[in-house]
């Protein structure tokens, strides 16, 4: 069979060379988001105080 980037080219008709980086920054972020759950916060003047 063929891989991810190989389907997704046929589907979508766009040259992989062009979809590649930004499967690889999804990849990169999900994965460091997984390593790193709930660390991320929103800073409110709340919080300032």
């Amino acid at each position: 069979g063929k891989g991810a980037l190989a389907q997704l080219n046929i589907e979508t008709g766009v040259p992989i060379t062009e979809i590649e980086p930004l499967v690889l920054f999804n990849v990169i972020f999900f994965f460091i988001a997984a390593l790193n759950p709930g660390t991320g916060t929103f800073v409110t003047d709340e919080e300032e105080d």
